[in-house]
């Protein structure tokens, strides 16, 4: 998460149901890279949490 101005903004796990639920997809860019940092690499775990609740916590009108 970033914070600009005592303001959070970007993707993390405490938010990805509440804007899911208003869009068709989102972009993580650095949410997933180790320390948020996005020169740094993919942490497979965060990725893993980041997915789960987002499928756990959203659904599919479509299916």
């Amino acid at each position: 998460m970033n914070n600009v101005g005592g303001q959070a903004w970007g993707l993390y796990l405490l938010n990805v149901a509440a804007i899911l639920s208003r869009t068709d997809g989102v972009i993580v860019a650095s949410s997933l890279k180790r320390d948020g940092d996005w020169w740094n690499e993919v942490e497979i775990e965060r990725v893993r949490k980041l997915v789960a609740a987002a499928e756990s916590q959203t659904s599919d009108p479509r299916q």
